[in-house]
């Protein structure tokens, strides 16, 4: 392939991928304060564990909110630790997550569904940026 037909292809490639956005969440979530952290909980779509809702809370704020099946909520922090739990209906369903929070700076932290009796229990890891926004492009 010549120079002058690479550069071509080049330009064009560009051209054709700038108009498609990356993942962001302009629309969806608010920036981030300066004084602040932020926390993205969410949940990927998935058939196990469908019907369990995640009832998350803060050990020194009470309830945030109800995580289900293809969701995300968002909470801003104080600076500090921040220690989150969830509870199921499982006999062993609960798990918990703390987060060292720093001002303007965000928090990601998945939900999932792990197998259990009589229902499935919850687990919460946090994920990097990119691993995030990569499963968060998926939720509606």
């Amino acid at each position: 392939m010549n120079t002058k037909k690479l550069s071509s292809f080049i330009i064009s490639l560009f051209i054709t991928l700038s108009g498609f956005s990356s993942p962001g969440f302009t629309a969806d979530f608010p920036a981030v304060k300066p004084d602040k952290g932020l926390i993205i909980f969410y949940r990927v779509k998935k058939m196990k564990g469908a019907a369990i809702r995640f009832e998350i809370s803060d050990s020194s704020k009470g309830s945030i909110g109800s995580l289900s099946n293809d969701t995300k909520i968002h909470k801003d922090l104080d600076p500090g630790n921040h220690t989150f739990t969830v509870r199921t209906p499982s006999v062993d369903g609960q798990d918990s997550i703390t987060i060292t929070a720093e001002a303007g700076k965000i928090y990601y932290v998945k939900g999932e569904i792990l197998w259990g009796w009589p229902a499935g229990r919850p687990k919460f890891s946090q994920m990097s940026g990119s691993e995030a926004l990569s499963d968060l492009a998926k939720i509606k």
